[in-house]
């Protein structure tokens, strides 16, 4: 199990911003009470809470199975099995975002969220396989699950080891369907 620890400068800001937005929500409810308005401006703060709270990431950890991102208050679990393609979009020089794209249950096959035309996802990653063919297919980014590793420590180096076990993946489904 590797262990890559969240990068202290992209830590920094968000968990001021979370202790600011929590000291103008508590301030909000104490100076206008429970009224309606102290209720609804202390919500509107609450989802700026909440983009706030997405970019902290303590820590990213990847195994064999599965890639594990933890939050202060929350984990998120992707299964590596279950991943079957993935993007990067790159923020800046040396910073990343990783999309995976995960196998889902539909109409009684096994396909892949976020991608539009309901096919099995054996034929989505052929599809991906073959350059022309990558066209055809209607992406649809929000629906897949986001990886942060431009907010850790060696983000870099976390990205080439889940597109290099993703790719393996790919490589086995593909190898096993043509023999």
């Amino acid at each position: 199990m590797e262990i890559y620890k969240g990068a202290k400068n992209s830590i920094k800001g968000p968990i001021i911003a979370v202790i600011i937005i929590t000291a103008l929500i508590v301030g909000t409810l104490y100076l206008l009470q429970l009224t309606f308005a102290g209720i609804l401006v202390s919500l509107l703060l609450f989802m700026l809470w909440m983009f706030a709270y997405k970019g902290i990431i303590l820590k990213i950890t990847i195994d064999e199975n599965r890639i594990v991102v933890v939050r202060p208050l929350t984990r998120t679990s992707l299964r590596l099995d279950d991943i079957v393609f993935c993007a990067v979009h790159g923020i800046d020089e040396n910073s990343s975002l990783v999309y995976a794209f995960i196998k889902k249950k539909a109409q009684g096959i096994t396909t892949v969220r976020g991608i539009k035309p309901v096919k099995p996802f054996e034929e989505i990653i052929r599809i991906i396989s073959d350059e022309e063919a990558k066209a055809e297919l209607d992406v649809n980014f929000n629906m897949a699950a986001k990886i942060p590793v431009a907010f850790v420590e060696k983000g870099e180096e976390l990205k080439d080891i889940i597109l290099a076990k993703v790719s393996e993946n790919q490589n086995k489904i593909l190898y096993k369907k043509k023999y």
